[in-house]
């Protein structure tokens, strides 16, 4: 037995797989190693073994998967090194084992819905087909590379923002509450242009019959779809094609949101942050115009909480005695906590000791 197998056989002991002509890479056994200090040891001997060793580099397929052809199958000995979010992963692939191996926290949870399908796909899968059959020709609204960009400046910037001044000075506010748009800009894009309703319609269609069978992997899959579709239209993914329906979809439910803005203030309501398509205030909880279940409508989903802003695209809140954590992106602190796991005030940490992989040592902790 060489040094790597030894190594992988100390910490994966019987947690590999075998099957060298079938090889898939999601039935590869995962063996965790705990993100705390100590355990980087096994992770890195393995890491530095490997990378001095005459191991090839696993060929990935488009979708991340381990290629099987018969030429690749011909390479006995192969591994590589992918960081994950707060995870970062070796897989090592010999004739007798293949094994997995991870250095995250236990109850970490990848950020998979990017992966189910791409904005370019399902606009060719979906909707076109769904534009097609219900009587809508996209290249209608077609406009060259030039005038795409024309429309892209013409759109109403992302309203991401605090309002109160305090708020930027992390003052807690004990009776705040949160409206949220549905569907926010594809409700800009149906009202605007009612043609794209019935196609709007089917897809929902798809993730109420999906809700109702319990098909989880259904349901993100067509949300992640529907939500992409705006802004793909003004992407360079597809040369800024469709960027007029996107400047109509956006331009179209920012007018409502700007007046529900407007209104909460006139009705005596204290404006605190918006985040998109959704606005926390504080004060008696508000009810007025375009308030609904439907698209273009908006309802209070957060109400009688205790808020406190770090900035605007972080936050932390209580609601009916549970704590919630909002912040954009993963922090130092995802990295050896889960955030399920945080607390009140957990947002403000500035001296973390967290762990980062470098290509040269593997995982190295620092503050």
């Amino acid at each position: 037995m060489n040094k790597i197998e030894k190594i992988i056989g100390k910490i994966v002991g019987k947690n590999y797989s075998t099957q060298w002509d079938e090889l898939n890479y999601k039935k590869i056994p995962v063996t965790l190693i705990p993100a705390t200090q100590g355990e980087e040891v096994k992770f890195n001997e393995l890491y530095k073994a490997l990378k001095e060793s005459n191991f090839k580099q696993i060929t990935r397929t488009e979708s991340g998967g381990i290629s099987n052809t018969l030429q690749e199958r011909r390479i006995f000995d192969k591994y590589d090194v992918r960081q994950m979010g707060a995870c970062v992963e070796i897989t090592v692939c010999t004739f007798e084992k293949c094994a997995r191996v991870q250095f995250r926290i236990p109850n970490y949870k990848a950020d998979t819905d990017e992966k189910l399908i791409t904005a370019g796909e399902y606009f060719r899968k979906y909707w076109i087909p769904y534009c097609n059959k219900h009587g809508v020709d996209m290249k209608n609204y077609a406009c060259t590379k030039a005038e795409g960009l024309e429309y892209k400046k013409q759109i109403h910037t992302s309203d991401i923002n605090i309002y109160d001044p305090a708020a930027s000075y992390g003052e807690a506010y004990e009776d705040a509450h949160h409206l949220d748009f549905h569907k926010f800009y594809m409700s800009g894009l149906v009202h605007a242009l009612p043609e794209f309703k019935p196609v709007v319609d089917e897809i929902m269609a798809k993730i109420a019959d999906a809700k109702a069978k319990g098909d989880k992997t259904t349901i993100k899959y067509h949300k992640t779809g529907l939500a992409a579709m705006i802004g793909y239209f003004q992407s360079a993914c597809c040369g800024y094609k469709y960027a007029k329906l996107s400047m109509i979809a956006i331009n179209d439910a920012y007018a409502r949101f700007d007046i529900v803005k407007e209104n909460l203030q006139k009705a005596g309501r204290r404006l605190l942050a918006t985040n998109t398509d959704g606005i926390w205030y504080s004060g008696e909880i508000y009810h007025g115009e375009f308030e609904g279940t439907e698209l273009t409508q908006w309802e209070n989903d957060h109400t009688d909480c205790i808020i406190r802003f770090k900035s605007a695209g972080s936050y932390e809140y209580i609601e009916d005695g549970e704590y919630y954590p909002i912040v954009r992106g993963r922090t130092r602190l995802d990295k050896i906590l889960a955030r399920e796991d945080w607390d009140w005030g957990d947002i403000f940490q500035t001296d973390i000791i967290t762990w980062k992989f470098d290509e040269e040592e593997g995982i190295v902790w620092y503050q």
